[in-house]
């Protein structure tokens, strides 16, 4: 039901939804996902094709599991995927497009983050449009009923990004005319330079008919001041052998204890005889290094800063070479007071640093980290209280914006019921503590008075009422 969402979603659904081609650009944040699924399902789509990187597919079927009518999908990684269980929601990511059967249609498809195609000549892109040659079968574009692009990405900073909708769903036949027009277009002793622009506005009124873009300011009136996104990540076979791994530890502790610990909401410090849980904690960092680092740099194409928090110095290492291009400082437990000022300062007020990676227990208390709106869990402590302070360096006195919180989960691990753990008590929160009513954690008489029983047996304390205006 529409009447879950933001009134800014239900305004998105119904772009989409009256649209044949349509370019949704909200800030990160704003729910991209879930206004694409309910539309899919306004329009009554039967068979949809999800495209996304590989670090955002199992949470796309997430929330297609949570939003969708008929939620019944399926991650594809063979052609038989595509053909033989013909699932109504089909996930693939952007590297397995090849593998589409060309002979297959879809009623929509849905390009998420759709700034990885914006290279005319990469095989991301090839793999979308074709390449355009008279004679050339059909491309999964043209085979597509409706298609829809998802990014967050500021796209008119930079025009020539944005040639291949230009071209392929506008039909703007000539690229010359288009870089002269919008890209500032200069001879260079090196070839032409294209990574201007120009004639913005021109650009934006022929854009608009395609384009819906909310940014955070505009509807921070219907947000939480803290939005907390679970990201189950693609389930590589190191990390669910670590994931399995925990789960026979939790089950074969002495006496249950982990597991009524678990069960308990994670109250109080660890029961005794769990050792062996940090080897295998850090080794599961380890391995979700790769896809974290993709969630990131995704995170960086919208956002001008990011902070990073992990628990092992090793992950924080590993993500700091990964992603050295933007600029990483670092603070574990061995930077020094003085490095870690210089630090935060380099972070807070210099253009060229634009991550900060940190671990929970150094970097999570008593630091102000406002220069950036969005911070990413690579690891996941298992004291929910630990995981807020941390997230509070950036949702303090001196920040503008929401604060978007993502948590990367290995499926079907520990981790992914600590991070459900710590979403849903920050919606808690946000219902009855900030006065917030979250819409999509449905709002209403019935739900508040179940939200304050809970909160008093959590915290010990019964919740305040905020007077209705």
């Amino acid at each position: 039901m529409t009447s879950s969402l933001y009134r800014y979603q239900q305004e998105g659904v119904a772009f989409l939804a009256d649209r044949r081609y349509a370019l949704l650009a909200d800030e990160m944040g704003l729910g991209k996902t879930v206004q694409a699924i309910k539309a899919a399902d306004a329009i009554g789509a039967r068979h949809i094709l999800v495209v996304c990187p590989l670090s955002l597919a199992a949470n796309w079927q997430k929330e297609i599991e949570r939003w969708s009518d008929n939620p019944q999908s399926a991650l594809c990684r063979q052609p038989t995927d595509f053909t033989f269980m013909r699932p109504r929601w089909s996930i693939v990511n952007y590297e397995m497009l090849k593998k589409v059967p060309p002979n297959i249609t879809y009623d929509l498809m849905i390009l998420d983050e759709a700034h990885y195609i914006k290279n005319p000549k990469s095989q991301r892109t090839v793999a979308v449009f074709g390449k355009d040659r008279k004679g050339d079968p059909p491309s999964l574009f043209q085979r597509c009923a409706r298609v829809w692009f998802l990014t967050g990405t500021p796209v008119l900073n930079r025009p020539i990004d944005l040639w291949p909708f230009v071209h392929f769903v506008m039909r703007h036949r000539s690229w010359w005319f288009y870089v002269r027009d919008f890209c500032n277009a200069k001879k260079t002793p090196f070839g032409l330079d294209v990574s201007g622009a120009s004639n913005t506005d021109q650009l934006h009124t022929m854009l608009k008919p395609y384009l819906l873009r909310r940014r955070k300011a505009e509807v921070l009136k219907e947000l939480p001041p803290k939005v907390v996104q679970v990201l189950p990540l693609e389930p590589e076979q190191a990390m669910s052998r670590l994931a399995s791994r925990l789960a026979s530890i939790v089950a074969t502790s002495a006496s249950g204890a982990l597991q009524r610990y678990i069960d308990s909401g994670l109250a109080g410090p660890l029961p005794p005889g769990t050792g062996e849980l940090a080897t295998i904690r850090r080794e599961l960092g380890l391995a979700k290094v790769k896809q974290v680092t993709e969630i990131v740099n995704n995170i960086l194409e919208s956002e001008q800063k990011c902070v990073v928090f992990a628990i092992h110095k090793d992950v924080v290492s590993l993500l700091r070479d990964a992603l050295k291009q933007h600029g990483v400082v670092t603070i574990t437990g061995d930077t020094p007071v003085e490095e870690r000022n210089v630090a935060v300062d380099r972070f807070q007020n210099s253009k060229n640093v634009r991550v900060i990676i940190g671990t929970i227990g150094a970097m999570g208390v008593g630091l102000t980290l406002t220069a950036s709106s969005t911070v990413v869990f690579a690891e996941i402590d298992w004291s929910p209280a630990l995981m807020q302070q941390a997230e509070d360096r950036c949702h303090r006195i001196g920040q503008q914006n929401v604060v978007c919180v993502q948590l990367p989960v290995a499926p079907g691990s520990i981790e992914e019921r600590i991070a459900s753990l710590v979403a849903w008590k920050s919606r808690v929160a946000a219902c009855i503590v900030d006065g917030v009513e979250h819409a999509q954690t449905q709002g209403g008489p019935k739900w508040t008075r179940f939200f304050r029983r809970i909160w008093t047996r959590l915290f010990g304390q019964r919740a305040k009422r905020n007077p209705r205006p």
